[in-house]
């Protein structure tokens, strides 16, 4: 794991819009639970290319576990526009639509 994060981190260094290595160190990143530095390179793909179905649908997820609702429910909107068969996204906007609700709090659409 730490050899590919060297690797990684050194390939985005030398080619900033190296879309792969963004998005493999955001992935490492988010199984290490470091959802900030997750963010940022997920931002960075999506940055770099917006059509990323993924990209958008795991930085949804780093938001969720960071409970920044709001922002993970942008993200899974923009996954099911550009796949609206996203299971997982459908699921997870609704579970999180249903959170915000019960916590009194609400996002306008």
């Amino acid at each position: 794991l730490r050899k590919s994060m060297e690797y990684f981190n050194r390939s985005v260094t030398l080619k900033p819009e190296f879309v792969k290595g963004h998005y493999n160190l955001a992935t490492l990143y988010a199984k290490q639970g470091n959802m900030d530095l997750a963010i940022r390179h997920y931002t960075k793909v999506i940055e770099l290319d917006p059509d990323i179905v993924e990209a958008h649908y795991n930085l949804g997820m780093a938001y969720a576990m960071q409970e920044k609702l709001p922002d993970a429910i942008s993200q899974w909107e923009i996954v099911l526009q550009l796949d609206p068969r996203h299971a997982a996204a459908r699921n997870n906007l609704a579970k999180a639509r249903m959170m915000l609700k019960s916590s009194g709090t609400s996002k306008t659409n």
